[in-house]
């Protein structure tokens, strides 16, 4: 096992690496990961054990795409610009959370030249039938 249990932040960017760690995927506390600018071309289905997970920084990277359970994360950051991915290439299908009902839609407008952008919407999913309303927040990713 690793000592590293109780780490909060990891910060590996510009370290040039081509994968991330198998023993990444297993920290359960984790909360800030920021591996900008490296030479990934993907990330392992794994990254869904991150549960901790609140800000994901891939930035700068070659990623085509993002495995499903990015989508499952309860993440309040997702950094993606200057990389290959496009929000057509999410698999939202597959992306159920017990808590959280996420929803990307790609949007007609682009923030710059060459940039996509989606809106995540959060909206929980109550536990049992109430007549109270709902919180719905959106984030937009541009990429």
């Amino acid at each position: 096992t690793h000592t590293l249990t109780s780490l909060r932040t990891l910060v590996l960017s510009f370290c040039r690496l081509l994968q991330l760690p198998n023993e990444l995927y297993s920290l359960p506390c984790l909360q800030h990961l920021d591996v900008s600018y490296n030479l990934l071309t993907f990330l392992s289905s794994s990254i869904r054990n991150l549960r901790s997970l609140r800000s994901l920084n891939v930035e700068g990277n070659q990623l085509l795409g993002l495995p499903a359970g990015v989508l499952r994360l309860s993440l309040d950051q997702l950094r993606l610009s200057l990389n290959y991915t496009h929000p057509a290439l999410w698999n939202t299908h597959s992306s159920t959370h017990t808590h959280t009902h996420t929803v990307v839609e790609h949007t007609s407008q682009p923030a710059a030249a060459g940039t996509h952008c989606c809106t995540r919407t959060h909206t929980p999913q109550p536990t049992h039938t109430t007549n109270t309303g709902t919180a719905t927040s959106q984030q937009r990713v541009c990429v």
